[in-house]
C-alpha cells in the first residue's frame, strides 16, 4: 500500500496555482504520476516505505563497484539490464495507475477543494484503505519525489 505515499507526494506538488493551470496541472500530475514511479529502485534490506528509492541501493552500488574494478560479477542478466525496473516497481507503476483510474474523481474533488484535507487522509484513510490496511499509512518516512 505504498502506493499512496508516492501518488500522495507527487500529487501535492501541483496545488498553489491560478484556475486554468490549476485545470492543466491536475492532469499533467496524473498523467506523468505513474510513469516517474519507474524512477525508482527497490532497497531489498529496508522494509516500509524507504523501500522504494531514486538511488541505487547499497548491494547495486557495492555490484557496480566491484564491476568498474574489473571483477565479474554474474547476477543471472546481462549487465545492460541491471538497470531496468525490477517487477516490484513496475507493479508499483501498474497499481499506481489503477489507483489513478479508480479515484479519479475523487482526486479530482480533492483538488478543486479550497478546504482542502490531507490527501492521505481524504483519499487513502477514508476512500481506499480498510481499517485494517492502515498501518502503512503511519509511517513517518516520505519519498523522495
Amino acid at each position: 500500500m505504498y502506493i499512496f505515499s508516492v501518488v500522495t507526494g507527487l500529487l501535492k506538488k501541483a496545488e498553489n496555482i491560478s484556475a486554468v493551470e490549476r485545470e492543466l496541472k491536475f492532469v499533467e500530475a496524473l498523467e506523468g504520476t505513474c510513469e516517474r514511479m519507474l524512477q525508482y529502485k527497490v532497497h531489498k534490506e529496508k522494509s516500509d516505505i524507504s523501500r522504494f528509492a531514486k538511488e541505487e541501493s547499497t548491494t547495486m552500488k557495492a555490484l557496480n563497484e566491484l564491476r568498474n574494478k574489473g571483477v565479474k560479477v554474474e547476477l543471472g542478466m546481462p549487465y545492460e539490464m541491471w538497470d531496468t525496473p525490477s517487477v516490484e516497481v513496475v507493479t508499483l507503476k501498474q497499481n499506481c495507475e489503477t489507483l489513478l483510474e479508480h479515484y479519479e474523481n475523487d482526486l479530482e474533488q480533492w483538488y478543486y477543494n479550497q478546504d482542502r484535507p490531507l490527501l492521505e487522509e481524504y483519499l487513502c484513510k477514508k476512500r481506499v484503505l480498510k481499517r485494517m490496511e492502515r498501518d502503512c499509512m503511519k509511517t513517518s518516512n516520505s519519498l523522495e519525489l
